[in-house]
């Protein structure tokens, strides 16, 4: 009877056991999942960072660049103006060919032309076009005005950055503005002498950088600090994979570097991060998903085997214990089992099993 009772201990025992190792892998199975689906979306997340960062580093650093021209071009034709307001009797050619100026026009208070390059234009109201008319309401409230670049008047083939200025110290009324038509090779000679000091020394965060490469495909401006570490990055331009703006991977003196490419003007502009950076963060993130997903595992775990042990192994041992005195001759034990509708029915059965033997 010791005995018999000892192997029903011994097989109840390895009912828990068995159902905790299952509760085990199935959990272990739940944590390996949500994990790899964890580190698959950190990851894009990480690259979707790195892609915007670059992107917005390109067009910071683009838009810098386009300031600088068109601060330069301003200045330039402002002290152009002064030097046509001491000199109004030169004529309108040789005041352009003085000034390297691919088209002139000198504007009276009202916007008509009174002198140019072109004499299809003279006599032309610029407010009766909303393009040009919107010109001389910036200027009137600016004091200049800078267009992006479109096709000239004299030649549709041929484009100009348009840039206008108030003529400051005009006696002349018929002189009161002055736009320059500045061709593109000559706004590309201003770019050249503006870009190496705009894009230098320009940080990503700590170790990404812009590096500008000319149409010879030869580095102009780069980060100094750091270009020691990878002078591949100072020979030729590298082949780039993919489009305009698209995030590609790329290797420099054996380092990885996640690179962005867009072209302005002559020039086509890199923003570079390492890939070790970029990923750093995405370490720390994994570490401490990895570490709190193991706590909620094992916190889990051990919950629901206490729970179970709690609702099932007890009232299983119980109604083991029952059986086995049934077995051993006592039909007046009683299954008394009711933590629930299952055991409720087992008990039942039980108990009418029992009530039919003795009354055979």
């Amino acid at each position: 009877m010791i005995g018999e009772y000892m192997t029903r201990q011994h097989k109840l025992k390895k009912i828990s056991s068995q159902l905790s190792r299952d509760l085990l892998i199935v959990m272990l199975g739940m944590f390996l999942l949500t994990s790899v689906l964890s580190i698959i979306m950190q990851y894009r997340s990480e690259l979707e960072k790195t892609e915007q960062l670059l992107k917005i580093s390109l067009e910071d650093e683009i838009s810098s660049i386009s300031r600088e021209v068109d601060m330069y071009l301003e200045y330039e034709l402002s002290n152009m103006s002064m030097y046509y307001s001491r000199n109004s009797q030169i004529s309108i050619d040789q005041f352009a060919d003085l000034f390297n100026i691919e088209e002139l026009n000198i504007l009276d208070r009202d916007g008509i032309v009174t002198k140019s390059t072109n004499s299809d234009l003279i006599g032309f109201d610029f407010k009766s076009e909303p393009e040009t008319a919107k010109i001389i309401q910036e200027i009137a409230s600016s004091g200049a005005v800078v267009s992006e670049i479109r096709p000239s008047v004299n030649d549709p083939y041929q484009y100009c950055k348009y840039v206008t200025v108030e003529i400051v110290g005009s006696t002349d009324q018929t002189a009161a503005y002055i736009e320059a038509g500045y061709s593109e090779d000559y706004v590309s000679e201003v770019i050249g002498k503006l870009i190496q000091e705009t894009a230098a020394n320009r940080h990503i965060l700590e170790h990404g950088m812009i590096f500008v490469f000319n149409e010879e495909r030869k580095v102009v401006s780069h980060r100094s600090d750091l270009i020691h570490e990878d002078p591949d990055m100072m020979a030729a331009m590298p082949e780039t994979d993919g489009a305009a703006g698209q995030l590609i991977k790329a290797n420099y003196s054996g380092r990885s570097y996640y690179q962005m490419y867009n072209d302005y003007a002559n020039y086509r502009i890199f923003a570079l991060l390492p890939k070790q950076e970029v990923l750093s963060d995405f370490r720390m993130s994994l570490l401490m998903t990895v570490v709190l997903g193991a706590v909620i595992l094992l916190t889990l775990f051990f919950g629901i085997l206490l729970l179970v042990r709690q609702k099932v192994v007890r009232q299983v041992n119980a109604l083991a214990k029952t059986l086995g005195a049934i077995t051993d001759g006592d039909l007046d034990a009683k299954a008394d089992v009711r933590s629930s509708v299952e055991f409720d029915l087992i008990s039942d059965g039980i108990n009418a099993m029992v009530g039919t033997m003795k009354e055979h």
